[in-house]
């Protein structure tokens, strides 16, 4: 991202898909008062995403040619004591720095991903593959 990014305010939006998919069993699992939290935090921290970047919570997949970013985005459940890296959960963001809005595509734990799935990376390149059109995150492409 460029310098002039920083302390801009982006907009957060979650997809359709992530509500559909993984968020609810997040609330299922931890309740809904943390997981309301968890939410309100990941959307605070993603309204400042340009701050956060270089840090070990936010790794970069890929990018294309119209100054979008996809990247995948670590939290922790609120009122735990796990950090974001150890405790599995991620987000996969769409971000466009022409717009200023970071779209959660999908928020999943490592439980979420099969068992006989050996690879993390390969699972969320199939599920972005399987419901959204988006070029670069394309499963068979960077294995």
């Amino acid at each position: 991202m460029n310098q002039c990014f920083f302390n801009q305010k982006y907009k957060v939006s979650f997809s359709d898909f992530s509500e559909k998919k993984y968020r609810k069993s997040f609330s299922k699992k931890y309740g809904k008062r943390a997981w309301v939290a968890t939410e309100t935090s990941i959307k605070e921290s993603l309204e400042r995403v340009a701050n956060i970047e270089g840090k070990d919570i936010l790794d970069f997949i890929c990018n294309t040619s119209n100054n979008t970013i996809f990247a995948k985005y670590s939290f922790r459940i609120a009122n735990s004591n796990i950090c974001p890296k150890i405790s599995g959960n991620r987000c996969i963001l769409e971000i466009c720095n022409t717009k200023r809005c970071v779209k959660v595509l999908f928020v999943y734990c490592k439980d979420h991903i099969p068992p006989k799935e050996k690879s993390e990376t390969n699972w969320w390149k199939q599920v972005i593959s399987d419901n959204f059109d988006r070029h670069c995150l394309k499963h068979n492409e960077n294995k």
